[in-house]
């Protein structure tokens, strides 16, 4: 496992993410330290309405992610992390219940809720910090339909902005973590975890080469800390 790690390594910039001293809580302190101030702010405003689905830290992986592929790929700072903050700000529903309805009509139907009320979240909140207003309007925009906007190809959309990629395989990334893991498959063996990860990383739902090294990256990583 170790050498499949190195060896992917060598290819890019990119460090797996260190579980032996990762907070698990979700309250942002293992990003905190890469913030801004503008972006510790809207963080600190929004946790509140974080991970409402049984997901601890799903917020703060995505942040995480999103942070690690700026090392990487070049795109709008001021867009990229505070849309990944923001993205699923929206949610208002126990994890549980939300599993329940998974491939119904009213899946689609809390999915499009909560990318409006995150916009509203996320508006509410720029606002509070004076964001500057182009980057505001782009934020609210990658929200409103991060998760619902209709695909072109193969599950994947090709309009799409370099902002909006990194944001769709940040959020993807998270199902390579130990993290989720913990929230959905706990006390599962690694195999059938394993089994679960390689499904999940062979759908063609990731958009940068770089995500799809990560996932490999963090699927290994994960298997080993569990």
């Amino acid at each position: 496992m170790e050498e499949i790690i190195t060896g992917l390594l060598l290819k890019m910039k990119y460090t797996p993410i260190d579980y032996l001293n990762w907070d698990f809580n979700g309250k942002g302190n293992n990003i905190i330290k890469m913030m801004n101030s503008n972006e510790r702010q809207i963080w600190r405003k929004s946790f509140p309405y974080q991970d409402k689905r049984n997901d601890t830290g799903h917020a703060e992986i995505v942040t995480y992610f999103a942070f690690k592929f700026l090392d990487i790929i070049s795109a709008d700072r001021k867009i990229v992390i505070p849309a990944a903050i923001f993205h699923d700000a929206g949610y208002n529903i126990n994890g549980d219940e939300f599993r329940k309805l998974c491939g119904t009509e009213r899946e689609r139907e809390i999915r499009l809720e909560h990318q409006v009320r995150g916009v509203l979240i996320a508006n509410e909140i720029l606002n509070q910090v004076k964001y500057p207003v182009k980057s505001a309007l782009e934020i609210m925009r990658i929200i409103s339909n991060h998760d619902t906007k209709i695909s072109d190809h193969k599950g994947l959309i090709f309009n799409l902005t370099k902002e909006e990629r990194i944001i769709r395989d940040a959020d993807i990334l998270w199902r390579f973590t130990k993290p989720c893991m913990i929230s959905y498959n706990f006390g599962k063996p690694k195999e059938e975890i394993r089994t679960i990860m390689e499904k999940e990383f062979s759908k063609d739902n990731i958009y940068n080469k770089e995500a799809k090294k990560i996932a490999k990256i963090e699927i290994e990583n994960t298997l080993s800390s569990i």
